[in-house]
């Protein structure tokens, strides 16, 4: 009785062997990260425009986010809207700032983490409406007055 499981597995050992016979000989491709590189390609955010005129309008372009989602726009932490991606994963909104305060603005949405920032300020150029999408307004009095730079200390 105990012989009978064991010839059954040598029997499939065996024959699994043999059903690789076929391709013995066929010409082999090394696997390999460049075939696949162009699978998965990030999400990136642009703006226009760094800098501002209070009054001007900054057209933000979304690329490669999950398609047809809503996403949440964040000005400094403050929510100004929803967004929807279309079907390849894309978005352009325009960002308003007729009656912001001067300063920096940080734009940041509900995924992927990413952000692109801004600043107005009276001595800037008023930058025109550009592109199309929807308009998000800027509310007033949330502008950081100034960004330092911390960097990175390590002994």
């Amino acid at each position: 009785m105990t012989k009978f499981p064991r010839i059954l597995l040598a029997l499939a050992i065996f024959l699994s062997g043999a059903a690789l016979v076929p391709f013995m000989g066929l010409p082999t491709q090394r696997i390999s990260w460049e075939r696949f590189a162009d699978a998965y390609v990030p999400a990136s955010l642009e703006i226009n425009y760094h800098g501002g005129a209070p009054g001007s309008s900054f057209r933000v372009r979304g690329r490669n986010y999950s398609p047809d989602i809503a996403l949440q726009i964040f000005a400094n932490g403050n929510l100004l809207g929803t967004v929807n991606t279309d079907s390849s994963g894309d978005f352009d909104i325009r960002i308003n700032s007729t009656g912001a305060t001067p300063g920096s603005y940080i734009i940041t949405f509900s995924a992927e983490g990413l952000w692109v920032g801004f600043s107005l300020h009276p001595t800037e150029p008023t930058r025109p409406q550009e592109g199309s999408g929807p308009v998000y307004n800027l509310p007033p009095g949330i502008a950081y007055a100034g960004m330092n730079y911390l960097p990175i200390i390590a002994r």
